[in-house]
């Protein structure tokens, strides 16, 4: 069985709370945690769940995170990698799924991993390679959004779209280049956004299985958003177009 390593305190705790004992492998704490009000809370939540904290030095976490100089706030858990299925032809009528491809950032795919949960997405699928991929950087960035949102990681994105389209899914990909704005655009019923990596944006092979583009209008037409700011627009637009904000 693999596991995955969660670090930070909001990462941890939201595992803890939402894991079964049985998938919880080990809670590491750093020497000292005692003098810790939060990780004082995270042992006893541990202790609730039949998991018994071991307490390990700097350079013991330093190598388990492959001596990567990740900021783990004194914390670690092993946590069973299985995410559910989900069978995407019983998704709801007004589904929204996200596919990423190329985000090397940890930082900008955390945060699109917890808008999110936030915004209700059904399931996030990502690209196998050049992809940051479920790190402990990205999972603590997504400040325990992980464990509440499906998350794939796919070799093969393009099939994944058709896979997508057959559920009748509409696919919408975001390009600062493209002539509509997401502001003119129905986004009912189900549907999927395409993000490109930071650098490269969409391949052109998957640019070819989306229906439509779409722009985020912005003052500089020569620049972009960022790739998190983006996901993070577009979601809330759609769910502003589902729930319309109050007049009031």
């Amino acid at each position: 069985m693999f596991f995955r390593k969660v670090i930070g305190l909001h990462s941890c705790r939201e595992a803890l709370k939402q894991r079964s004992p049985q998938e919880l492998k080990q809670l590491y704490l750093k020497e000292g945690w005692e003098g810790s009000s939060a990780l004082k809370k995270l042992e006893s939540l541990a202790q609730s769940k039949k998991l018994k904290p071991k307490v390990i030095s700097e350079k013991q976490f330093r190598r388990l995170l492959n001596f990567k100089n990740e900021t783990h706030q004194g914390c670690l858990l092993e946590v069973d990698h299985q995410f559910p299925e989900i069978r995407l032809g019983e998704l709801g009528e007004s589904s929204t799924v996200l596919i990423l491809d190329h985000i090397q950032d940890p930082k900008n795919l955390g945060a699109i991993l917890r808008t999110a949960w936030l915004m209700s997405v059904s399931c996030v699928f990502l690209s196998s390679q050049k992809s940051a991929g479920l790190t402990p950087a990205v999972i603590k960035s997504a400040s325990g959004a992980v464990e509440h949102i499906p998350i794939f990681i796919k070799s093969h994105l393009n099939s994944v779209i058709k896979e997508l389209k057959k559920h009748s899914f509409w696919i919408y990909a975001l390009s600062h280049s493209a002539k509509k704005n997401i502001w003119e655009e129905n986004l009912e019923g189900k549907k999927a956004f395409v993000l490109g990596g930071e650098q490269s944006g969409l391949r052109p092979s998957l640019e070819k299985e989306c229906d439509e583009f779409l722009s985020i209008k912005q003052k500089e037409g020569t620049a972009s958003y960022n790739v998190s700011v983006a996901a993070g627009i577009a979601l809330y637009e759609d769910k502003r177009q589902s729930f319309p904000l109050s007049k009031e």
